[in-house]
């Protein structure tokens, strides 16, 4: 994946936060809703996506098991800040 686009960096800003808090992932349903995606398969589509590029990787079938990859906790913790906002 070259570019990161900016619902895919606030997928993975919410798995972080979710992961961080809970020790699991959210379900499709609550990822779409806290990223404001309408539809349950618009996110497994963008979660599939994000698993092909390497980003996630899940230990079962369900999304409730994934983890961030290194390569994805390194593009977090180096994504530049503006203010209270991050730059996309």
């Amino acid at each position: 994946m070259n570019r990161i686009t900016p619902r895919q960096w606030a997928i993975l800003e919410a798995l972080r936060d979710h992961l961080a808090e809970c020790g699991v992932g959210l379900t499709v349903r609550e990822l779409g809703e806290r990223v404001g995606l309408a539809s349950s398969s618009s996110a497994s589509h963008r979660l599939h996506r994000l698993e092909a590029a390497r980003l996630l990787t899940r230990s079962g079938r369900e999304w409730t098991t994934v983890t961030l990859t290194g390569a994805a906790v390194k593009l977090l913790a180096h994504r530049p800040l503006v203010g209270s906002r991050r730059v996309v």
